[in-house]
C-alpha cells in the first residue's frame, strides 16, 4: 500500500470543510424553525392585544371543567413559562397548543447553543486546515515528480547494480577457464617433461651401447688386410653419422607430434572461447529480459497512479447518503429536491456538471490511450511475425548463396532508405509549417475553444511527428540487421570453400600415400631377390610401414573429427590452419585473423560509409588465404617426400642392421675355421709333414668361405654407394624446401609490411570517421535542443490552454459566432488528416521493426502528462470549492446578519406583547371593578 501522500491530505481537507458545510445548513434550519415558531405566537399575541385592558386574566382554577391533570399542566407550564420570562396571560383552550410549543422552543435553543459551538469549532478547524493547506497545495506536483524521479533513479541503480553482479559472475568463470586451462597446461607439460626425460635416458644408454660396439670392434682391425676392412673408421664413422641423422628424422617426427598437440589445444582453447561468448550472450539475454519486466512493473505502476484520485458521485454519496440522479444538481443536492433550491445552488450545480463533463473528456482520453497501446502491441506481434518470415527469407538467400544479388538489394535498400530520409526531412518542413500555422491560428482567434482545437492539432502533427522519427529509426535498425546478415552470407560462402579446399587437400594426400606404398611394396619385390635374408627384413620394413600408414590415419580421422566439430559451430568467419608446422606460417596466419578482426570493427564503426575500402581488405585477405593454402599445398607435398624419404631411411637402417647380423655371424664362423688351419699347420710342421696331406676337404672349404666373402664385400659396397646417393639426394631435397620456404617467409614478410602500411590507412580513415561522428553528435545535440524549444512551447500552450479553460464561461455567448470557424477548421483538419493519411499510407511499407521501446515510452510519456493533468484538475477542482466555500461562508454571514434582525424583530414583539398583556390585566381589574360596582 502507498502512504498518505498530499493528495490524500487535500481530500481529507476537503471533506472536514463539506462537514462544516453540512452543519451550517442545520444551523439555518433550526433559526427557520424557530422563525416559523414566532411567526405562529405573532397572531395570537396580537389577539390577546385586542382586549386592551389593564386587569389580569382571570385564573380558571374554579372551572368545572378542569381536572387535577389539567391543573398540574396548567401549574408546571405556567413556571415554565414565568421561568422564561413569558407572564403573559394563559388561556385554557390553549393549553395544549402553548404546551407543545414551549417544548419546541426549548429544543430548539438547545439544538442552536448546541449547533453554535459545533459550528465556531468547525469553522476554527477550517481556518487553520486553510492556513495549511495551501503549502501542500504547492507541493503536490513537485512531489510526485520527485518520487517519479527517484523511482527512476532506484531503477537504474537495480539496473547497473545487476550488471557489474553479472560482469564480475562472468569475470570470475572465464578466470575459472583460465586457471582449469593452466592446470591441464601444467599437467601436460609435467608429462612431457617426464618423457623427454625418459627419452634423454634411453638415448644416453644407446650412446653408451655404440660405445661399446665401436670398442669392441676395434681389435680386430688388424687380423685382415688393408683391401678387406669393412670394419674399419670409415664405416663406423658412416654408421654413425646415418644413426644420428636417423635420430634427427626421429627428432623432426616428434616436432611435428608436439605441433599437431599445440594445434589440437589451439581448437581446444576456440572451443572454450566460443563457449564464453555463448555464455556472454546467455547472460546479455537475461540482463535486457530483466530489465523488460522491470520496465513492466514501472508502467503497470504509472497507470496505477491514474487511479488514485476519487470521483466526483463518491463525494456527492459521502455527503448526502445517496445516489445523485439530476443531471444539473450533483454537487448542489444536499438535503433537498432540485426544485427547492435557490438559483445560487443550481450555478453551483451548473459548475459541477461542466467539471463532470471534463472528466468524462479525460476518462474518455485515457480510455483512448490504452487503446492506442494495445494497438501498439498488436503492431509490435505483427511486426515480430513480419521479422520471422524475414529470417526464413534470409536463410533462403544464404542457401542459393547469391551474394551478387544481395549486394543489389543493399544497393536498392540504401537507395529507398535515402528517398524514405529525404521525405521524413520533408515531412519535418512541412510539420513545421503546419506548427507556424497554428500558432498563427491560435494568436488569431484569441478565444479558448479555438486555442484548444489548435492546440490538439498541434499535438496531433507532434505525434505524427514523433511516428516519422519512430519509422526512421526502424529503416536504420533494418538497413543495419540486413547488413549484418550480408556479412554472415558472405562468411558462410568463404566457410564452405574453405571445406572444399580441405576435401580436395585430404583426397590429394590419401592419393599421394597409396602411390607412395604401392612405390615401397615395387621396391621390396624388386629387391626381394637378393637372397632370404634380404626378403625378411623387407617383410619387417613392409609391416613397420603398414603400422605406421594405420598411425598416420588414425591421426588424420582425429583431425577431420576435431574440424567437424569445429565447423559446427556457426558464425565462425574463418578456421585457423592446423597443419603446419612452421611458426612463421601461423603467425601470418593469426595477423591475417587480427587484419580481418580489425575490418570487421571498421565496418561497424564506420556505419557503411567504407564498403569500397572494406572489399578490397576482404578480397587481399582472400587472396592472402588463397595463398597460404598454396603453400599448405606445397607443404605437404614437401612432407609427403620427407616421409618417403624417412621410409627409405628406415628401410635402408633395417637392412644395415640385417646385413650387420649376417657379418657378425660371418666373422665368428670365419675366425673358427682360420684358427683350426693354423693349428693343424703348426702341428704338422713340428712332425715335419706337409700342411695339405690328410686334409683336402678343408682347403675346399676354406675357398669357398673366400668367394662368399668376397661376394658379400661386393655387396656391402653397393649399399654403402646407394647409401651416399640417397644421403645426398635428402640433403638436395631438405635444402631445396628450405630455401623455398625462406623465400616464401621473405615475400609473406613484405606483404605483411604492405598490410601494416594499408593498417595505417585504415586507421587514418577510421580518425575520419570519427570525425565525421562528431559532427552527427554536434548535429545530434542541435536537433535535441530544438526538441527542447518545442516541448517549452508545448509547455507554454498547455498554460495558454488552462487560462482559457478558466475564461471558457465567460465566452459562452460567443459561441454561435464561433462555430462557423470551428466548422472551417473542422474542414481544414480533415483536408489534413487526408494528407497525412496519403503519406502514412506511402511510409506504412517501411514501419515494421521498431516502435517497441519507443511505443513504451511514448506511452509512459503520455500517462505522465494524463497523470500531471488530472492533478492540475483536481487542484483546480480544489481552488474552485475553497471559493465555493468562501461565498457559502459569506451567505451564512448574510443568513447570520438576518437571524439577529430577526431576534430583534421578535424582542420587540415580545416588548409589544408584554405591554398588551398589561393593558389586559388592566382592563381585567376595571372589568372586575365594574361587576362589584353593578353587584352593589
Amino acid at each position: 500500500g502507498r502512504g498518505k501522500g498530499p493528495k490524500d491530505l487535500n481530500f481529507t481537507t476537503f471533506k472536514e470543510k463539506e462537514q462544516g458545510k453540512r452543519k451550517n445548513t442545520l444551523l439555518l434550519l433550526v433559526v427557520v424553525k424557530c422563525f416559523s415558531f414566532f411567526l405562529v405566537l405573532f397572531p395570537f399575541s396580537l389577539n390577546v392585544v385586542k382586549f386592551k385592558s389593564f386587569g389580569p386574566f382571570p385564573l380558571p382554577w374554579k372551572s368545572p371543567i378542569m381536572g387535577y391533570e389539567t391543573e398540574s399542566i396548567y401549574k408546571s407550564l405556567r413556571s415554565t413559562l414565568d421561568e422564561l420570562g413569558y407572564h403573559q396571560a394563559l388561556s385554557f383552550d390553549s393549553l395544549y397548543l402553548v404546551k407543545a410549543l414551549v417544548a419546541d422552543l426549548i429544543q430548539t435553543t438547545q439544538s442552536l447553543k448546541h449547533y453554535k459551538e459545533l459550528s465556531q469549532k468547525t469553522l476554527s478547524k477550517c481556518n487553520e486546515l486553510e492556513v495549511g493547506l495551501q503549502p501542500y497545495k504547492e507541493d503536490n506536483a513537485r512531489l510526485v515528480q520527485e518520487c517519479n524521479r527517484l523511482h527512476k533513479k532506484l531503477i537504474a541503480q537495480k539496473d547497473n547494480h545487476e550488471d557489474a553482479q553479472k560482469e564480475l559472475k562472468f569475470k570470475l568463470r572465464q578466470s575459472e577457464s583460465e586457471k582449469e586451462s593452466l592446470e591441464f597446461n601444467t599437467g601436460e607439460l609435467t608429462a612431457r617433461l617426464a618423457d623427454v626425460e625418459k627419452e634423454c635416458l634411453k638415448k644416453n644408454q644407446r650412446i653408451h651401447e655404440l660405445q661399446n660396439v665401436i670398442l669392441k670392434r676395434h681389435p680386430h682391425r688388424n687380423l685382415t688386410s688393408s683391401k678387406s676392412t669393412w670394419g674399419g673408421k670409415g664405416d663406423s664413422a658412416v654408421t654413425f653419422e646415418s644413426k644420428l641423422k636417423a635420430s634427427t628424422s626421429l627428432d623432426s617426427t616428434v616436432h611435428l607430434l608436439k605441433q599437431a598437440d599445440s594445434n589440437t589445444k589451439a581448437l581446444r582453447g576456440e572451443v572454450k572461447e566460443l563457449q564464453q561468448r555463448l555464455d556472454n550472450k546467455e547472460y546479455v539475454i537475461d540482463n535486457l529480459q530483466t530489465k523488460l519486466n522491470t520496465r513492466n512493473t514501472e508502467i503497470t505502476r504509472l497507470t496505477s497512479l491514474l487511479e488514485g484520485g476519487r470521483p466526483v458521485a463518491a463525494v456527492i454519496q459521502d455527503h448526502t447518503g445517496d445516489t445523485v440522479t439530476h443531471p444539473t444538481c450533483i454537487q448542489s443536492q444536499m438535503f433537498c429536491t432540485c426544485n427547492d433550491k435557490p438559483a445560487a445552488a443550481q450555478a453551483q450545480g451548473c459548475r459541477f456538471t461542466c467539471l463532470e463533463q471534463r472528466n468524462s473528456q479525460l476518462e474518455k482520453k485515457l480510455k483512448e490511450c490504452l487503446r492506442r497501446q494495445h494497438d501498439a502491441m498488436q503492431h509490435a506481434l505483427r511486426l515480430s511475425d513480419k521479422n520471422k518470415m524475414l529470417e526464413v527469407r534470409l536463410k533462403s538467400v544464404e542457401q542459393s548463396k547469391d551474394s551478387e544479388k544481395a549486394s543489389k538489394d543493399m544497393t536498392e535498400l540504401q537507395n529507398k532508405i535515402s528517398s524514405l530520409t529525404k521525405l521524413i526531412e520533408d515531412l519535418r518542413k512541412e510539420n513545421q509549417n503546419q506548427q507556424n500555422q497554428g500558432r498563427y491560428t491560435s494568436t488569431k482567434t484569441k478565444t479558448s475553444f479555438t486555442t484548444s482545437k489548435s492546440e490538439r492539432e498541434s499535438v496531433q502533427l507532434r505525434e505524427k511527428v514523433e511516428d516519422y522519427k519512430i519509422l526512421e529509426k526502424d529503416l536504420m535498425s533494418e538497413i543495419d540487421r540486413l547488413e549484418r546478415e550480408n556479412t554472415l552470407q558472405k562468411t558462410y560462402i568463404t566457410e564452405l570453400e574453405y571445406k572444399l579446399l580441405q576435401c580436395l587437400n585430404s583426397k590429394e594426400d590419401l592419393e599421394r600415400a597409396v602411390k607412395v606404398k604401392d612405390a615401397l611394396r615395387r621396391d621390396a619385390k624388386e629387391q626381394g631377390g637378393g637372397g632370404g635374408t634380404v626378403t625378411s627384413t623387407t617383410c619387417d620394413t613392409e609391416h613397420r610401414f603398414e603400422g605406421l600408414i594405420k598411425e598416420r590415419d588414425h591421426y588424420q580421422k582425429e583431425y577431420a573429427f576435431i574440424v567437424d566439430k569445429l565447423t559446427a559451430i556457426p558464425l565462425r568467419t574463418h578456421t585457423v590452419s592446423r597443419e603446419l608446422p612452421l611458426n612463421n606460417l601461423s603467425n601470418l596466419i593469426l595477423e591475417r585473423d587480427e587484419y580481418q578482426r580489425q575490418s570487421e570493427s571498421l565496418q561497424h564503426v564506420s556505419d557503411n560509409r567504407s564498403d569500397t575500402v572494406h572489399c578490397e581488405l576482404k578480397r587481399r585477405l582472400s587472396d592472402q588465404g588463397q595463398e597460404i593454402s598454396h603453400l599448405k599445398h606445397k607443404y605437404r607435398l614437401l612432407e609427403q617426400e620427407y616421409a618417403d624419404m624417412s621410409s627409405l631411411k628406415t628401410k635402408y637402417k633395417f637392412l644395415e642392421e640385417e646385413y650387420r647380423r649376417e657379418k657378425a655371424g660371418f666373422t665368428s664362423s670365419r675366425q673358427e675355421p682360420f684358427t683350426r688351419d693354423e693349428e693343424t699347420d703348426m702341428s704338422a710342421r713340428r712332425r715335419g709333414g706337409s700342411p695339405n696331406i690328410g686334409t683336402g676337404v678343408d682347403l675346399d672349404t676354406y675357398l669357398n668361405l673366400q668367394e662368399e666373402r668376397d661376394r658379400l664385400y661386393a655387396s656391402n659396397v653397393k649399399l654403402q654407394e646407394e647409401k651416399a646417393e640417397l644421403l645426398s639426394r635428402l640433403k638436395r631435397v631438405q635444402i631445396d624446401a628450405c630455401s623455398m620456404n625462406e623465400d616464401r617467409i621473405r615475400s609473406l614478410e613484405s606483404e605483411r609490411c604492405h598490410l601494416i602500411s594499408k593498417q595505417t590507412e585504415l586507421n587514418s580513415r577510421l580518425g575520419e570517421l570519427e570525425e565525421e561522428n562528431r559532427g552527427l553528435k554536434r548535429k545530434l545535440y542541435v536537433h535535441e535542443n530544438e526538441l527542447s524549444e518545442e516541448r517549452n512551447s508545448l509547455n507554454s500552450i498547455r498554460r495558454v490552454q488552462e487560462q482559457t479553460d478558466q475564461a471558457l464561461l465567460s465566452f459562452r455567448k460567443t459561441h454561435d459566432n464561433l462555430e462557423s470557424q470551428i466548422r472551417e477548421l473542422k474542414d481544414q483538419n480533415c483536408r489534413l488528416d487526408a494528407e497525412k493519411d496519403s503519406l502514412v499510407t506511402q511510409v506504412e511499407s517501411l514501419r515494421e521493426d521498431n516502435a517497441r521501446m519507443r511505443s513504451c515510452m511514448m506511452s509512459l510519456d503520455g500517462q505522465k502528462d494524463s497523470i500531471l493533468m488530472t492533478l492540475d484538475s483536481k487542484i483546480d477542482l480544489i481552488s474552485r470549492l475553497e471559493r465555493d466555500m468562501c461565498s457559502k461562508d459569506s451567505k451564512i454571514e448574510q443568513l447570520e446578519d438576518r437571524i439577529a434582525k430577526f431576534k430583534t424583530t421578535v424582542d420587540e414583539t415580545l416588548n409589544l406583547n408584554k405591554r398588551t398583556e398589561r393593558e389586559l390585566k388592566l382592563a381585567n381589574s376595571e372589568v372586575e371593578r365594574l361587576k362589584v360596582e353593578l353587584n352593589n
